[in-house]
């Protein structure tokens, strides 16, 4: 499998996970769904978990030896979603 795959798969969907069950576990009108919250929340924590300290890492080593356009990408795609607070102001 593709590992930029791997990695959008892993972004979009523990995110979107993390954020849903941040949303059904804190907020008052899901009251209902906060067991599902939890399940959510501690799998989109663990994707992150996993898109950082091991894909991540591999990206890393396989661009530094990729061409200087496919190592620009890269380093966009991470500090936009490290500081990505920055550019939504």
């Amino acid at each position: 499998m593709n590992l930029g795959l791997v990695v959008l798969l892993l972004w979009i969907f523990g995110g979107f996970s993390f954020g849903l069950g941040i949303m059904f576990v804190f907020l008052r009108e899901f009251k209902q769904w906060k067991k599902l919250g939890i399940v959510l929340l501690i799998v989109g924590v663990i994707m992150l978990i996993i898109l950082f300290s091991i894909v991540m890492p591999q990206v890393s080593k396989e661009t530094t030896s990729a061409g200087p356009l496919v190592q620009q990408i890269f380093y966009s795609l991470i500090v936009i979603s490290h500081d990505g607070n920055r550019f939504c102001r």
